[in-house]
């Protein structure tokens, strides 16, 4: 497919339906474009055959659906002895860049997860965010698809409402859904966490602190004590992973496979607003 064919296709600011088919979109031709610089490349190499080859030289498993989004990004991210990494890494210069193609690469992969599962709301804050993660990935390795990410984000951006306002209305939204407390579990590092998520993210800091991803609010500035509690647990993760929230106060991060839990925490030991008190 050529770029002239490779376009979003129209979008309805306003429908949660809308959004959600233009975040799967947005994924599926971010991954289609990168998967095409990936084919040229091998392609040069070892023929068009070149993944029954990587398969028979065992560098490739078999019977890998590379047009499966999931497939694709856990292949190039979560493995760094891939083959398929090396016709990105050519065209990245620096080796910080290269971490930080791959880190985010890793964040787009448990975006991904939560979209796909519903965990996140279908709303237009979140759908800029997702946009504004694959034009930072795709303009660090040259991936041709910048120009949707942007008129995606220019459309969004222009009929989206004051932040402040979404979180606002949002946490209302959360706490009708919420309004009945959910058993109690006992949770387990790890333990896969199903439940939607609040409008709200969070990125591991390079210090291992919780820090906001649109405030840039750290949580050590609002609630040290929970910030040291939590530090040890965020060790295990790297800095610049996303962290996820459940509005009982479940802190998630993606683990292998899924969203998983890692702790546990109270309205009043979170940043200030985030978790309605129901």
């Amino acid at each position: 497919m050529n770029e002239q064919q490779r376009k979003l296709g129209p979008l309805d600011p306003e429908n949660s339906y809308s959004i959600y088919s233009a975040a799967i979109s947005i994924m599926a031709l971010f991954a289609d474009s990168l998967l095409e610089v990936i084919d040229e490349k091998l392609s040069s190499l070892y023929g068009k055959n070149w993944q029954e080859q990587l398969v028979a030289l065992k560098l490739l498993e078999e019977d890998q659906n590379l047009r499966d989004v999931h497939a694709l990004l856990k292949e190039i991210a979560r493995n760094g002895a891939s083959q398929l990494r090396m016709p990105i890494n050519s065209r990245i210069s620096k080796k910080e860049g290269l971490k930080n193609f791959y880190d985010e690469l890793d964040n787009l992969l448990a975006e991904r997860n939560a979209w796909v599962h519903r965990h996140v709301h279908e709303s237009k804050e979140e759908l800029v965010g997702l946009a504004e993660l694959i034009r930072l990935v795709s303009a660090l390795a040259e991936i041709n698809i910048i120009n949707e990410c942007d008129k995606l984000i220019d459309t969004l951006k222009a009929t989206s409402m004051n932040v402040s306002d979404t979180v606002t209305q949002m946490t209302h939204q959360e706490k009708e859904k919420t309004a009945s407390a959910l058993p109690e579990k006992k949770w387990m590092f790890g333990d896969p966490i199903n439940t939607q998520f609040t409008s709200h993210s969070y990125v591991i800091s390079d210090s291992y602190d919780v820090e906001d991803r649109i405030t840039s609010t750290k949580l050590s500035s609002v609630n040290l004590e929970t910030s040291n509690m939590l530090n040890d647990l965020l060790r295990r993760f790297r800095p610049g992973a996303r962290l996820r929230i459940t509005q009982d106060g479940l802190i998630s991060a993606f683990f292998a496979e899924n969203w998983g839990f890692v702790a546990q925490v109270r309205p009043e030991d979170w940043f200030p607003n985030h978790l309605s008190q129901v």
